[in-house]
């Protein structure tokens, strides 16, 4: 009987060891999967930014063409006015 209990002692160490080890890689996994899902997170965040600033950026070529279009009209505006005053 002796040597059947210190066998069975024997394999549930083995067993208790290699729990420990599933437990160990379990967490292991868990904290990947959480820095997987942060990373993800991280990219998502900085695409998004990305397309914030690239509409910002559209808006802003707008604003300067509509300026642009002011500004050439404002200088015709002051020749024509040049030319007003030089035949006055």
């Amino acid at each position: 009987g002796e040597s059947w209990q210190k066998r069975y002692d024997s394999l549930q160490k083995i067993v208790e060891k290699q729990q420990q080890k599933m437990d160990q890689l379990r967490s292991q996994v868990q904290s990947l999967e959480q820095e997987v899902a942060q990373e993800e997170g991280t990219s998502q965040a900085l695409r998004e930014e990305a397309q914030r600033r690239d509409s910002a950026l559209q808006q802003l070529r707008t604003a300067v063409k509509e300026l642009s279009v002011q500004n050439q009209d404002l200088i015709e505006k002051n020749l024509t006015l040049q030319e007003h005053l030089r035949q006055a």
